[in-house]
């Protein structure tokens, strides 16, 4: 196995081992929204993004390598809406998400 080779081999391994680590960071940001602490939450929830991000620049070096990049599971969106509050104040607003193969919630929301 040449250089190139090992390469595609390694950006596929990194791709999924990232997509694991997603589920966890989405576990605990949906544990501290249940506790109440929305504010860690969106702190774990803007780090998500990052990781994607990362992944689809590997995905991108990868396809340049000639490797296959795995479609990202029939990702759609979709909206709803919750109440949560922040200290003393509490609101409804939407969420953005987008799931993949592995069930990955992604939630995207600003603050008033």
């Amino acid at each position: 196995m040449d250089d190139l080779e090992k390469s595609k081999v390694r950006l596929s391994h990194w791709i999924g081992h990232n997509l694991e680590h997603l589920k966890g960071y989405l576990e605990v940001a949906g544990l501290l929204e249940t506790l109440g602490r929305s504010d860690i939450a969106d702190r774990i929830r803007l780090g998500v993004g990052f990781v994607e991000q990362a992944n689809q620049e590997f995905e991108q070096a990868l396809s340049m390598l000639g490797g296959s990049v795995q479609p990202s599971g029939g990702m759609h969106n979709h909206s709803h809406s919750h109440e949560h509050s922040h200290g003393d104040e509490q609101h409804d607003h939407e969420h953005e998400h987008s799931h993949g193969h592995c069930g990955l919630h992604r939630h995207e929301h600003e603050h008033d």
